[in-house]
């Protein structure tokens, strides 16, 4: 009894909410009626993302070492352009290495703009010089990358 209640109050409700109209043409006076609508169909963004991180830990063993070290690549593929939010916390190291961020797109130099389109990325980092007073240690470095989609509904 409970089931069929719950059944009749929910037809009850589809038939108040419908979005139903109800029309009358004579029979001797038309040749067509036609009706329309208007659907809109949104399209949401979605991505394939390949990815892999280059390195996992890194030596500097004298002050004189300089040169390039490419930390990730990814390759991106999207119905749309994508934001990227970049995050890096250097522990303290920026401020005894001088060194550049460098992306590359698909083989070429590439100055990160947002939003990024389709391709391959390469992330990495040019040292120009490190200062000899840099203490000894370990410093764990936070590196992170955060995809946003620019289509939303």
């Amino acid at each position: 009894m409970r089931k069929m209640l719950i059944t009749l109050l929910s037809l009850f409700a589809l038939f108040i909410f419908a979005d139903a109209t109800s029309v009358h043409v004579p029979g001797c006076d038309w040749e067509e009626y036609t009706i329309d609508s208007s659907i809109t169909i949104y399209v949401h963004q979605w991505m394939d993302l390949d990815y892999e991180w280059l390195i996992a830990d890194f030596d500097i063993c004298d002050y004189t070492q300089t040169g390039d070290v490419d930390v990730l690549t990814f390759t991106l593929d999207s119905n749309a352009p994508v934001n990227v939010i970049p995050y890096a916390d250097y522990n303290g190291l920026d401020a005894y290495i001088d060194a550049d961020v460098y992306v590359t797109k698909d083989g070429n130099p590439f100055v990160p703009t947002n939003p990024i389109d389709d391709g391959l990325y390469v992330i990495g980092f040019t040292i120009n010089s490190i200062d000899p007073n840099l203490p000894a240690g370990d410093y764990p470095v936070v590196l992170s990358l955060t995809f946003v989609p620019t289509v939303s509904f």
